[in-house]
């Protein structure tokens, strides 16, 4: 008798990699000189994922939000809300309080997870979203309806990473995945950079965040022994999808920095012996113009990887006379995130381009009325495949 499979829910993966490879380091904390094999993660991940279904009551298709700095404790918090089908919300630390309770209302989290840098903020956010539930009950006017106190949004609960129980092995054993048939359940909402009005929460399923991490080790050639520095914040797509959860699903080495200082990242780079190097132009700029860069022992790295806008020629240069290849490449947080890439022998010779579509996806470029237009008339991007 033949019976449908499960697909594999992405909180999993890293009970994969312990049984595949549980001595490898995957994450080197930079800063605090911690380094985690798989085994660390994924007793860490299990242990938090049981804590917050025994003791925060969170269950599958709950929010679950962060607002925190890059940390071991973030990724914990991503990969054990994703094994017993939570859904992890990232908030921008960069946003006013206004603005974060604004996205609190939106996706009604039952927990909100932060470091002690973001307490305040927290506290902040949570303040004007309770003052405008507050201001929603009250009467308006003669016939003004009151919110009945059934209705009233209730608040998340504030949750300090400190909290966190660690590896403990007994709790990680308590805890219960949730299962899914074909990996449609969400995992990630990444709010948008509201530029064009508020800010909108992209919906990530399973499913979604598996085929980015198959689609980007096939069409930029990803390793197991690939390692690479994370700076770029887990709150954006570039920080958790472009090369964290690809890397994690093949076995690689995330090295963790706090921000993107240049000089830092060449340190890093080069004491970690990093393969791959991905940034938004402006950092790649900065780290070119910064003195280090021309004695800095970059011999490692295979290629580096540039999106958000297009890269300067003179940049791709200068990386190219230390003979740093480039890769370019487009995406957006809706698709998963890794859309297009354009090889590095085509660095130059097609500067300013995309690059062709990751190898499962179709791309079209369309008209008002769906038809495509011609070679070099301008059209609107429709992506088509499993990463969206």
């Amino acid at each position: 008798m033949i019976t449908t499979m499960s697909f594999t829910n992405v909180g999993e993966w890293l009970a994969r990699r312990e049984a595949l490879t549980p001595d490898t380091i995957a994450l080197v904390d930079y800063a605090a000189g911690t380094r985690l094999s798989y085994r660390d993660l994924n007793a860490r991940a299990r242990a938090l994922a049981a804590w917050l279904q025994s003791t925060h009551g969170i269950a599958q298709g709950d929010r679950v939000a962060m607002l925190a700095l890059n940390s071991p404790e973030y990724l914990d918090a991503f990969f054990a809300c994703a094994l017993i089908g939570a859904i992890f919300v990232p908030l921008n630390w960069r946003l006013t309080a206004l603005e974060l309770a604004t996205i609190l209302s939106d996706c009604a989290p039952r927990l909100l997870l932060h470091d002690g840098e973001q307490q305040a903020a927290a506290e902040n956010a949570l303040a004007h979203v309770r003052k405008a539930a507050e201001d929603t009950a009250k009467p308006r006017g003669i016939f003004g309806a009151r919110r009945r106190a059934t209705e009233a949004p209730s608040l998340p609960v504030l949750v300090p990473v400190s909290a966190f129980p660690g590896a403990d092995a007994g709790l990680a054993a308590q805890a219960v995945p949730f299962q899914t048939r074909d990996g449609e359940e969400i995992a990630l909402i990444l709010y948008t950079s509201g530029t064009t009005g508020v800010p909108k929460g992209a919906m990530l399923s399973h499913r979604m965040i598996t085929w980015n991490a198959v689609n980007t080790q096939i069409s930029w050639g990803l390793r197991d022994t690939d390692s690479t520095p994370t700076f770029a914040p887990f709150f954006h797509a570039g920080g958790l999808n472009v090369l964290t959860t690809p890397l994690y699903h093949l076995g690689g080495r995330v090295v963790l920095l706090r921000s993107s200082d240049p000089a830092t990242i060449l340190r890093a780079t080069a004491q970690e012996r990093c393969t791959i190097l991905f940034a938004v132009p402006t950092v790649f700029q900065m780290i070119m113009e910064h003195p280090d860069f021309a004695t800095t022992d970059l011999s490692a790295l295979r290629f580096c990887v540039t999106g958000g806008s297009s890269c300067p020629l003179p940049v791709i240069q200068g990386y190219a006379a230390r003979g740093l290849e480039f890769r370019q490449g487009y995406g957006l947080t809706e698709a998963g995130v890794n859309c297009f890439s354009l090889a590095p022998e085509d660095a130059v010779r097609k500067a300013g381009s995309v690059g062709k579509p990751v190898f499962h996806a179709r791309a079209r470029i369309v008209d008002g009325t769906d038809r495509e237009v011609a070679p070099g008339e301008v059209g609107e991007l429709v992506l088509q495949g499993p990463l969206v």
